[in-house]
């Protein structure tokens, strides 16, 4: 009878543990496999905290200048806007083109435009990079030094983000002249994008016609 109860003990141990093993295998399966459909279905796609922005009011900010001026959601009503969020000056040397190539460019001056790139330095750092790069002074750059607009806009964890969390990458958010978020685009190649601006910011004035 003891050897019995021993063998209708294991009998039933064994049972149980390949009934516990089953489940364990199909959940990671099932797991795995949902993960691998949401990256499929996401490629090509804006990350969701930006997608997640588009044709909604912008996230308010009040930003300032070099020379102190500040800019605010209302204040900039009535403009179509680029805001290009970057690392700053220490993202050389792409960051520094971009930046650069945005405050050069005329189709970025026109009557009704107005181009920004929003970075997280110090303003006091600025000068001193002006005074040894000239090209730096056709910067309009506002300054998120405590990186509270880069964070509402989900530039902070973008793909092009270097360091997660803590840094924007190379990130660019167009807000028409109501303040509604009509264009993002994410770079982690980081490269210049003003011919696509332009493009995006031509499709906006023929809507607003």
């Amino acid at each position: 009878m003891k050897n019995n109860a021993s063998v209708l003990v294991i009998a039933i141990t064994t049972g149980i543990l390949v009934l516990l093993g089953s489940v364990i295998v199909f959940s990671i399966l099932n797991s795995g496999a949902g993960n691998q459909s949401g990256n499929t279905a996401n490629r090509g796609s804006p990350p969701a905290s930006l997608a997640e922005l588009l044709n909604k009011p912008a996230p308010s900010f009040s930003l300032t200048d070099l020379q102190g001026k500040v800019y605010t959601n209302e204040t900039l009503r009535g403009k179509n806007v680029i805001l290009f969020f970057n690392e700053g000056l220490m993202c050389y040397p792409a960051c520094w083109n971009q930046m650069i190539s945005l405050g050069d460019d005329a189709r970025f001056k026109a009557d009704g435009i107005l181009a920004f790139s929003v970075v997280v330095d110090q303003k006091s750092e600025w000068q001193p990079a002006i005074d040894k790069m000239a090209d730096l002074g056709k910067v309009t750059a506002l300054y998120d030094m405590d990186k509270t607009v880069s964070r509402a806009y989900g530039a902070l964890n973008a793909p092009s983000s270097m360091h997660a969390g803590s840094m924007p990458g190379h990130t660019y958010v167009l807000l028409d002249k109501d303040g509604i978020v009509r264009f993002t685009l994410d770079d982690p190649r980081m490269g210049i994008h003003n011919d696509e601006l332009a493009q995006m910011l031509g499709q906006l004035n023929n809507a607003q016609l």
